[in-house]
């Protein structure tokens, strides 16, 4: 590295650690180089401090080549004895060190020129390294706080392996509200909650999401994803559904019937709780019935239509409960098959 002059007076042709020419420095000068302790590169911009043995202090700032220098053209130098040296730099840890100033750093030194005594005080900061954070945060739960009225909360557990403190994460949940009484659903959110939490691996913790409940009148079809700007290993249970209150029985469209005279039926049955009536939609050829108020049945039972094939028809079939409450599955709902006039019978 060849640097063509520094601020102080003095001048010297040589030095052990690089190629440096430095002209024109004053006598008592002080002077430097402040490097990456990893990879040897310059720091330009670093301060550095010194408080000398006459208790004052000196400061100055390293040049694009992480060059400092203290001499009389910039303020008075350090004075000879220990000193205290504080040396700081943006993204790096700051070092402070005691050293020792005794201006007898040049070889060729001579009273005849008092500006030939040098003090040479290099320094390596170590830069700061933000430790990769590999943790697997997952929504585990979404439940009321209170029935009916009340807020949904959402659990977030740490499955890690990694465990961290105030970290921002964020919390978007989002619900489909349903009026029991006439079936109208409203959308809620999406509601974004950031939050600055701490978790071990193996963790949970509970977080309000601000979106207000009424169980007493709605059911809720809800849902909340976490989201992080570190490594997740397992993204696919950031996301969380959850039904509110959960559904408590199950109505299930078993088979769609024919009898000898080709009376198109259903059979129906339900599980858990469920009750109440339900409706079913029957479409066949260029023909279909809806029929509604019919009971839920207390096991499987057969409801006719009242309507006849003529003809071998594809057929589709559904049920679902009057009074807008969730199922268990929703998926068993339906039928779609042929039904043949000639056998009486629907697959």
């Amino acid at each position: 590295m060849t640097v063509g002059r520094v601020a102080c007076r003095c001048r010297f042709w040589s030095v052990l650690i690089a190629l440096v020419a430095v002209a024109s420095l004053a006598s008592g000068c002080m002077w430097g180089f402040v490097t990456d302790s990893d990879t040897g590169a310059a720091v330009p911009g670093a301060t550095v401090k010194v408080t000398d043995s006459n208790s004052v202090t000196h400061t100055t700032t390293t040049d694009a080549n992480g060059l400092y220098a203290f001499d009389q053209a910039k303020g008075a130098y350090p004075a000879k004895g220990p000193v205290t040296v504080e040396v700081s730099a943006s993204g790096y840890s700051s070092l402070t060190t005691p050293r020792l100033v005794e201006y007898d750093d040049n070889d060729n030194a001579s009273l005849a020129d008092m500006s030939s005594f040098w003090e040479i005080q290099s320094f390596t900061l170590a830069p700061i390294t933000t430790p990769s954070l590999n943790a697997d945060l997952a929504v585990t739960d979404l439940y009321p706080d209170n029935q009916p009225s009340g807020t949904l909360w959402a659990n977030i557990t740490n499955n890690g392996p990694d465990s961290f403190t105030n970290t921002r994460v964020y919390l978007t949940c989002q619900a489909t509200r349903t009026d029991l009484a006439n079936c109208a659903k409203t959308g809620l959110g999406p509601v974004l909650v950031p939050l600055d939490i701490d978790l071990n691996a193996g963790q949970t913790k509970t977080f309000d999401t601000a979106i207000g409940l009424d169980t007493a009148k709605y059911w809720y079809d809800a849902l909340c994803v976490v989201q992080v700007s570190f490594t997740d290993p397992d993204s696919t249970n950031d996301v969380y559904p959850e039904v509110i209150p959960p559904p408590t029985g199950d109505l299930e469209l078993e088979d769609v019937l024919l009898k000898t005279t080709n009376e198109i039926g259903l059979r129906v049955s339900r599980s858990g709780s469920l009750s109440g009536t339900f409706c079913s939609y029957i479409w066949y050829g260029f023909g279909s019935v809806k029929s509604c108020a019919n009971p839920v049945p207390v096991g499987g039972q057969a409801y006719w239509s009242g309507k006849f094939l003529t003809n071998t028809n594809d057929t589709l079939a559904e049920v679902d409960p009057d009074n807008c409450i969730p199922e268990t599955d929703e998926t068993n709902n339906k039928f779609t098959g042929t039904c043949n006039t000639a056998s009486h019978s629907c697959w």
